[in-house]
């Protein structure tokens, strides 16, 4: 499951993985801008993340019943 929460000029992504093992997953968001940097907010380690024209992709492996926050960066 992804939710996003957005504000004037902070972007967050929650992934949850509800399931009772690891996932492997590989995130495609349209966003209203460019984000030039994903950071997971819990370990403060940056995501993988690619531009392809408005949509950003990610990707970031869930261990079971993780939720994971990251926080999009633009500039």
């Amino acid at each position: 499951e992804v939710r996003r929460l957005t504000a004037v000029d902070q972007q967050f992504v929650f992934v949850f993985n509800h399931a009772s093992q690891p996932a492997d997953a590989h995130i495609a968001i349209r966003l209203p801008g460019a984000a030039t940097a994903a950071r997971d907010v819990i370990t403060g380690d940056n995501v993988p993340l690619e531009m392809n024209g408005t949509d950003a992709m990610l990707h970031r492996n869930l261990a079971p019943d993780e939720i994971c926050v990251l926080h999009l960066e633009s500039r």
